[in-house]
């Protein structure tokens, strides 16, 4: 899958710094996804860099799609949902931080009755 691209024509990469898709597939798989690997098991373990890491893995993959549509030139809804997703984990990082207007939120209550709020207690003031 790594060689071909996952079935992606190889005239997608015409114009690019790449002649083939492992390059990519490397930076793909080991920066963005490694990012949003450490992130989870930071957050997992309840580390103080669990919401930084959360919002540079989230911030990564947005960096990826742009960067990739504008390589390559063309849409697939993949890109709209990756894309979502990263705006999603950079949302969550701003609920769990309490930046959000109300700290009060459903999803803010849930993950702290939960025990999974990383920073209970502790607020940044901006």
């Amino acid at each position: 899958m790594a060689f071909n691209g996952a079935g992606v024509p190889l005239e997608y990469l015409q114009g690019s710094p790449f002649g083939s898709f492992p390059i990519p597939g490397i930076i793909l798989g080991g920066i963005v996804g490694g990012t949003q690997i450490i992130a989870a098991a930071s957050l997992l373990a309840h580390r103080p860099a669990s919401m930084l890491l959360s919002a540079i893995a989230g911030f990564g993959m947005l960096i990826w799609v742009f960067v990739e549509l504008a390589i390559i030139l063309a849409y697939s809804f993949l890109q709209t949902l990756y894309f979502g997703l990263g705006v999603l984990e950079l949302a969550l990082v701003l609920v769990l931080l309490g930046i959000t207007p109300s700290s009060s939120s459903p999803l803010h209550r849930l993950l702290a009755e939960a025990g999974c709020h990383p920073l209970e207690g502790r607020r940044i003031a901006l």
